[in-house]
């Protein structure tokens, strides 16, 4: 008499073999799909403060009047005055963890999204030897990460 089945060892072995290699597959899948989420959560961060730092710079590019923070002072806010803008002044600002853009024609709009959170926005105005400057500073965090910014901007 042939037996043509598998026995009862075997076909424990068989399914621990195969479970191995599924449980395998399935923490590789995790952190694939993890780190995935970890890289897009950094990109959007940085992203954030580059669209920041640009919108300033553009607001900067051509001054005509520093309105927020006075000369050697520190505010939580910048107000500027562009050349042949009918939009004056343009004011940054710190609302709920958004950093905000206004100016006199339009509403606050964010320039951070829901994904980002800013704390610590500051603004300096500097002065090197008649030059007018102004340092830029926040924290930039979301799930994942956290950064901090400063830039200074020469104006005049």
């Amino acid at each position: 008499m042939t037996n043509r089945g598998f026995t009862l060892i075997e076909t424990l072995m068989y399914s621990a073999i195969v479970t191995g290699f599924l449980t395998f597959a399935l923490i590789i899948s995790y952190q694939l799909i993890d780190s995935s989420d970890r890289s897009t959560d950094l990109v959007e961060l940085n992203e954030n403060q580059q669209f920041v730092t640009e919108k300033i710079g553009w607001a900067l590019s051509a001054v005509s009047a520093i309105n927020t923070p006075a000369s050697g002072a520190t505010s939580a806010s910048l107000s500027v005055n562009r050349l042949n803008y009918s939009g004056n002044p343009i004011v940054f600002s710190l609302s709920g963890g958004t950093v905000m853009y206004s100016t006199s024609s339009l509403p606050a709009v964010p320039l951070t999204n829901s994904h980002v959170t800013v704390s610590a926005l500051s603004f300096k105005n500097l002065n090197f030897e008649g030059r007018i400057g102004i340092q830029f500073s926040a924290n930039f965090a979301n799930n994942t990460s956290s950064t901090s910014l400063e830039n200074t901007f020469i104006v005049k």
